[in-house]
């Protein structure tokens, strides 16, 4: 019997295996002829770790493979088959210079060229070949029939489109997890049109929206059948879909391939040669390999719902480069990571002014007010937000209010969450506006407070707007400011400050020292989308 086992631990640390990921795995194989006899001393033991879709087909394929008693240099070779998440298998194989499978089979080549671009230069690392194909399925987005047919499916397919702009309530997979996820978030990628050098800040608001409901197991959603529990696609493999509906006896899900394409999982077969390995390693995984592409494997797997390797996808793209799979990943990695704001906004005189040419006749602080109630929306409960305004004396003897202090957008505040009473809050910003700007000393302030309440677990960041410059007659100078920043900043507790200048008149020299100090950015800015954009910036810088 082929010896099964699979490993429940799946690993968060996928950024370190993309980043420079840009070149694909070599294709070479050479392995001498596997004898077939009774006779044999002693047991080699050839490890074949598998994604989990194919597990089943693989270990019936080694069960009768060991049943013909095979042998090799006179060693009794006995398969033994492992399961294990494709993203946790490429995480390991770079580093794992002891024990390595002899042969791999993630679900996706993604995965192996990820995996190989990670090891390149490393001398002390297996060496992977790949192999052949053994099925292919496509992702799709999988829904109960009820809600396909609502949507119009099969005559009217979804739109990734629809999926980015929520239109269609969609749960993605965990892309640093799982393949369908990862495949998922770069068709939406593709959609939104990132580039390799930066996300997007449309990329960077929806994997906020997805980040804190996605899934590591996305085969659970075929079993979430309580009332009302569908109301939304999945994304999965068509196998997948096809299997599940063969278990339940009936045709409960469907499998849409949206209109924009789809990326096609190919399931190839890799061989993992390590410096460790013994010797008729290669011979036996030759042999095991011809196995599983012989017609019986192909017939199991087709059974299953796999389509035969190399079977034409209609609308399959090719994966992007490496590159862009780092920095979507990276994003991904970087945004779900809960974020505690500081935010300081400069309510002087000026700032009920309007913006100036080509910016209409909203002042500047209602500018404030719109970016507000938009980028609430964009961030999750567990996200820690809190309001200071400034002017010169606004509260004397300081030239800061707290409006509403640090804490939980989805916390209990004066009988409404914090969410709303920020909203509340910043709609009362424009009534405030008095007096002259003092920029060093809130700055000052509002980073003292923040590096007291800093949360480790969270990203951290003071984001400071104002229209204009320090004009008050008291409080530090900038060289002061600057120095005093810098001498609070602390490399192991990141605490950036992030300035941004509203309209033409604003300080940016004065903005980008301040910023520098502390290893932040300073941004200038001219509408609420783009102060919404400075936020999830944030969040991506920590990518």
């Amino acid at each position: 019997m082929a010896h099964h086992r699979r490993r429940f631990h799946i690993r968060f640390r996928l950024v370190t295996l993309v980043i420079g990921a840009v070149c694909g795995v070599s294709i070479a194989a050479t392995a001498t002829a596997i004898e077939i006899q009774t006779a044999c001393s002693g047991q080699l033991d050839l490890a074949v770790t598998v994604a989990p879709a194919l597990a089943p087909e693989v270990d019936t394929a080694a069960n009768a493979f060991n049943a013909t008693k095979p042998a090799a240099n006179g060693k009794c070779v006995e398969v033994m088959v492992t399961t294990d998440e494709s993203a946790n298998e490429a995480e390991q194989l770079p580093t794992q210079q002891v024990g390595p499978p002899a042969l791999w089979i993630p679900d996706s080549s993604l995965w192996a060229r990820e995996a190989d671009a990670a090891i390149a230069g490393n001398r002390q690392a297996a060496r992977l070949n790949m192999l052949a194909s053994l099925a292919t399925s496509p992702l799709v987005l999988a829904a109960p029939l009820s809600l396909a047919h609502r949507i119009g499916w099969p005559s009217r397919p979804p739109n990734w489109s629809t999926v980015a702009a929520g239109e269609l309530p969609t749960i993605i997979g965990n892309p640093s997890t799982t393949t369908e996820g990862l495949a998922g978030i770069l068709m939406l990628e593709s959609v939104l049109g990132t580039q390799a050098s930066a996300p997007s800040p449309a990329l960077v608001a929806l994997l906020v929206k997805l980040g804190h409901s996605s899934v590591s197991d996305l085969a659970g959603q075929f079993g979430a059948d309580s009332p009302g529990a569908h109301a939304f696609a999945f994304t999965a493999t068509e196998q997948a879909v096809i299997q599940a509906n063969q278990q339940a006896g009936a045709a409960a899900f469907a499998a849409m391939v949206p209109k924009e394409g789809t990326f096609a999982f190919d399931y190839p077969l890799v061989r993992v040669v390590s410096q460790s390995e013994v010797e008729g390693t290669a011979s036996a995984a030759a042999e095991f390999a011809a196995a599983l592409e012989s017609t019986s494997t192909t017939a199991m797997l087709t059974a299953a719902g796999f389509r035969a390797a190399h079977s034409p996808i209609p609308g399959a793209r090719a994966y992007p480069s490496g590159p862009v799979v780092a920095t979507v990943v990276r994003t991904w990695l970087a945004v779900n990571l809960d974020a505690r704001f500081l935010t300081v906004v400069d309510v002087s005189s000026s700032m009920n002014m309007p913006l100036g040419p080509g910016g209409g006749d909203e002042s500047k602080a209602d500018i404030v007010r719109d970016a507000t109630t938009i980028g609430l929306s964009e961030f999750p409960d567990t996200t820690e937000i809190g309001l200071w305004a400034f002017s010169d004396q606004l509260a004397p003897p300081n030239d800061w209010l707290e409006v509403v202090p640090t804490g939980l957008l989805g916390e209990p505040m004066n009988g409404v969450t914090r969410r709303i009473e920020l909203q509340r809050a910043s709609a009362a910003l424009p009534s405030m506006v008095h007096g002259t700007t003092a920029l060093y000393s809130t700055a000052l302030a509002a980073y003292q407070d923040a590096v007291a309440g800093y949360d480790p677990a969270k990203v951290n960041a003071v984001v400071l707007m104002t229209d204009g410059f320090n004009d008050t007659n008291h409080g530090p100078d900038l060289a002061t400011t600057v120095a005093t920043l810098r001498s609070m900043a602390d490399p192991q507790r990141p605490l950036p400050l992030f300035t941004i200048g509203i309209g033409p008149a604003a300080d940016m020299d004065a903005l980008s020292q301040l910023a520098a100090a502390t290893g932040g950015r300073a941004f200038r800015v001219s509408t609420a989308t783009d102060i919404v954009n400075v936020f999830l910036d944030v969040l991506a810088l920590r990518a």
